[in-house]
C-alpha cells in the first residue's frame, strides 16, 4: 500500500492506532522520517518501539467482529503521511 519513500507522523499515527479503534489487534512498521517504528496493539493497549530499517511501510489487523469501516480507516491512516520524499531532498 505505502512506496518506501512514504513518512508518515509518528504522533498522528499513535493517535489513531491509540484511539478508538475497535481491533482485537493490530501490527504495524512505518517510516516515520529518520527512524523506523513498530506499533503493536492488543485491545486497548498501544506500544511503540524503534526497529531496524524496514523495507516498506505496513499494517496487519485483526478483527473480532465481521464490519469495520476498511474505507473511512484508509483515509485516516492516508492523513497520517508526512510526506513521500527523500529525507534531504
Amino acid at each position: 500500500l505505502f512506496s518506501p519513500l512514504d513518512r508518515f507522523s509518528k504522533l498522528a499515527l499513535m493517535e489513531l492506532l491509540g484511539g478508538s479503534l475497535d481491533v482485537h489487534r493490530l501490527k504495524g512498521v512505518f517510516n516515520v522520517g529518520n527512524e523506523w517504528v513498530l506499533f503493536n496493539r492488543v485491545g486497548g493497549d498501544l506500544t511503540c518501539e524503534s526497529i531496524p530499517y524496514c523495507r516498506d511501510s505496513r499494517i496487519e489487523v485483526i478483527l473480532d467482529q465481521p464490519c469495520f469501516q476498511w474505507d473511512e480507516f484508509e483515509t485516516a491512516l492516508k492523513n497520517c503521511l508526512k510526506s513521500s520524499k527523500p529525507v534531504g531532498s
